[in-house]
């Protein structure tokens, strides 16, 4: 009999060994695809050995199906899964069928089919609402990632936002590698949201579930840099790209050093073009040894825009073509959006006006597919100044308004995301007030218990000792119904002073918003002004307000033109040579404008105004007898 029950434990502790074996081995498959390709496939090999259940064949296909989309061989990816569902079919493994899913909905983003990874997730959930905590955190930021795709970020944040919750209530049933994934949703929805205070929030949420001198840290290092090159806070940027590629050089992570390398070239651009070269140089080198086309393509884009700004065109031309070719390829709309502008405007600046058209318009019709409102204004500033060089004013002024026109949008959407910013910061605040408040109430709870059991415990001592201990026990009671007391007023004075600092806090806030409002009201305000003078001459404070800065003058110049059509075409033709300067003046005198009065609009003393007129004069050609105002009200 004994022998029989000896075989039987022997397969049994051959069977959890066997288990226990392949736990390791995948867990290790995990960790080295990142970081070893030749380990991960090792691991791989040791699974295909050693997988003896049904359900460790299925594990080991899936995980194979991760090897090969993760180096983006996604026609074997597809293969391995449809053996994988075959086997399915034999055994009915809800968990495993979400795996399944969650790789399918990978291989789609990665190839761009957005809509079909959201439906295949969507179709799972519906029809199995009840899965693991880590299987349906992972489809959720799937199905974020899509929307962070597609550009619908706050789809994406409340995706992020249903697997942070799950994480809230159940931390333990997510692995720290996941848990950095949903933080890291977060920190990217509120990143392409501009909400950047929010995005570094869950970004340092991240540190303590990272390792030191991992793939993970130095990612987590890039993206600081890269919200502080976006803030221009660019000294701390480069630190942090600096920390980043010093880990990721000894990992051998050619495609996420690559990544940082860019980055890093992208910060030190804004400081000094020249030393963002080399990075630049090695990003390029670094993702085409890791066949990386996303960082080819955009580092080829940077270093065509540099070698722009340096007028080698012959240079620029060549990085900005491949940069082309590699980002149509790839599908990156808003890559090729940006390589069509630098073409566009290395031919406007070389002269080829009807090839910067071409190259502009293409760029705007993506521009308005993707809903592009930035790309856009900068397609209009250089077709209106491309017009403007080949003559065409109709033309030149009709982009002009639609430039201006953006250039409003643009501002009502930073105003519309400053208020927001302001509103998150508030709720922070909020949250951070009434946890503090909270913890109080716990700890005096909790002093109140303490101090209840210890009377109900002195009190049984009592009963015990009435006779000897009599005068303690009152003397005992006494000081403890002082305590409570003078605690109670401490806590209730705690809460007051806390319910002030929150009515300061909301002052705050709607002062701040009455501010900003007013501010998004000034654009309407300069019209209703047009308006009110068109047939009059504008004062001196409101043209104050108009010429204040380079784009007022713009939209004054756009106003102008409108109340004397033909001035600026007539003293342009007559006057080709005029500086920017000289035309300024000659519109302010054309308005009737005293010398004090511009003076003060230009900034300048009344004696350079007078200078500056006689020598205006000079270069209109008009004798000393001739008055400079009535030549101008001529035009």
């Amino acid at each position: 009999m004994k022998y029989p029950i000896l075989v039987i434990a022997a397969l049994l502790t051959f069977t959890c060994f066997c288990q226990t074996s392949f736990d390791e081995s995948e867990e290790l498959f995990n960790n080295y695809l990142t970081t070893d390709s030749t380990k991960a496939k090792a691991q791989l090999e040791y699974q295909r050995t050693h997988s003896r259940s049904h359900k460790e064949k299925i594990r080991y296909d899936l995980n194979q199906a991760i090897y090969y989309s993760y180096h983006n061989q996604f026609k074997l990816s597809e293969i391995v899964l449809a053996k994988a569902e075959q086997k399915l079919q034999q055994k009915k493994d809800v968990e495993l069928k979400g795996e399944l899913v969650r790789i399918r909905s990978l291989i789609y983003y990665k190839t761009n089919r957005f809509d079909e990874s959201n439906k295949l997730i969507n179709d799972f959930l519906n029809n199995h609402p009840r899965l693991s905590d880590q299987l349906l955190v992972n489809l959720y930021m799937n199905l974020s990632s899509n929307d962070i795709a597609q550009g619908n970020y706050a789809q994406a944040k409340q995706k992020a936002m249903t697997a942070y919750n799950i994480f809230l209530k159940r931390p333990a049933s997510l692995s720290d590698k996941l848990t950095v994934k949903v933080l890291n949703g977060l920190y990217n929805a509120y990143h392409y949201q501009a909400q950047y205070d929010s995005a570094l929030y869950y970004l340092y949420k991240q540190e303590p579930y990272l390792e030191d001198g991992t793939v993970l840290k130095g990612g987590f290092y890039d993206r600081v840099g890269i919200i502080y090159t976006t803030v221009g806070k660019y000294d701390k940027a480069i630190m942090y790209h600096q920390k980043s590629i010093a880990i990721l050089e000894k990992l051998h992570s050619p495609a996420v050093l690559s990544h940082a390398l860019y980055n890093l070239g992208t910060a030190t651009k804004a400081m000094d073009i020249n030393k963002a070269i080399p990075f630049f140089e090695r990003a390029l080198k670094t993702a085409r040894d890791a066949n990386y086309e996303q960082i080819i393509g955009y580092a080829s884009q940077e270093l065509g825009d540099i070698y722009l700004t340096k007028k080698e065109y012959s240079r620029a031309d060549k990085y900005n073509r491949e940069a082309l070719k590699i980002l149509r390829n790839a599908g990156i709309e808003h890559g090729v959006i940006n390589v069509l502008l630098n073409l566009g405007r290395q031919d406007y600046e070389t002269g080829n006006y009807k090839e910067a058209l071409s190259y502009l318009e293409e760029a705007l019709d993506m521009a308005k597919s993707n809903e592009d409102i930035i790309s856009q204004e900068y397609c209009y500033e250089y077709l209106y100044s491309t017009y403007e060089r080949m003559g065409d004013y109709r033309n030149a002024y009709h982009y002009h308004q639609l430039f201006a026109q953006k250039q409003r949008e643009i501002l009502k959407l930073d105003l519309q995301n400053n208020i927001e910013q302001l509103n998150l910061s508030y709720e922070v605040r909020m949250e951070k007030m009434t946890n503090k408040l909270l913890k109080k109430e716990v700890t005096l709870k909790n002093k109140k218990i303490r101090a209840e059991q210890e009377v109900k415990w002195l009190f049984g001592v009592l009963l015990l000792m009435v006779l000897i201990a009599g005068w303690f026990l009152r003397r005992l009671f006494v000081q403890r119904a002082r305590l409570k007391e003078i605690e109670l007023k401490l806590a209730q004075s705690e809460v007051k002073e806390l319910e002030r600092e929150k009515n300061r806090t909301i002052k705050e806030l709607n002062i701040v918003k009455d501010q900003l409002i007013n501010k998004n009201a000034m654009i309407g305000e300069l019209n209703n002004l047009l308006r009110e003078n068109e047939q009059n001459l504008i004062s001196k404070e409101q043209f104050g307000s108009l010429v204040s800065t380079d784009t007022d003058w713009i939209q004054f110049l756009a106003k102008l033109q409108l109340l004397y059509p033909d001035f600026a075409d007539n003293l342009k033709r007559k006057h080709p040579n005029l500086s920017n300067n000289e035309f300024r003046l000659s519109a302010l005198v054309r308005l009737n404008l005293s010398d004090k009065e511009i003076s003060e609009l230009l900034i300048i003393e009344v004696s350079s105004v007078k200078k500056a007129k006689n020598r205006l004069k000079q270069k209109l050609g008009l004798d000393t007898n001739d008055k400079l105002d009535s030549y101008l009200g001529q035009l």
